[in-house]
């Protein structure tokens, strides 16, 4: 049986946690969205929703930075440690609310 100090952990600090960072992001994405729109310097050149598709999917298209043929490493790293974080993130959420999902060896593991 967990202890009184353990379900307070559990339930109201977690949700409390969980509620600063939202409300930091919050505050961070009205802060970026103040900044005034500086426009375009360049000309056009093929298809504009082609350009926003190229640029939101190049973070998983390590081949087509040039930082990350020099040196695949530090690609990696920042890869192993975003996946980190979210399994944190997500385990933030499952401990707590649905425990039952770490019952499995393979679960505990992944994590």
């Amino acid at each position: 049986m967990a202890s009184p100090f353990l379900r307070v952990l559990e339930n109201e600090v977690q949700i409390a946690a969980l509620s600063f960072m939202a409300v930091v992001y919050a505050v961070r994405l009205v802060w970026l969205f103040r900044f005034k729109y500086a426009g375009e310097r360049t000309y056009p050149a093929g298809s504009e929703k082609a350009g926003i598709a190229y640029s939101l999917a190049n973070i998983g298209m390590p081949w087509a930075m040039e930082s990350t043929r020099k040196k695949p490493f530090f690609y990696l790293q920042f890869v192993i440690f975003h996946v980190g974080v979210a399994a944190g993130i997500a385990a933030t959420y499952i401990i707590p609310y649905a425990p039952r999902l770490f019952e499995s060896r393979a679960a505990v593991r992944s994590f």
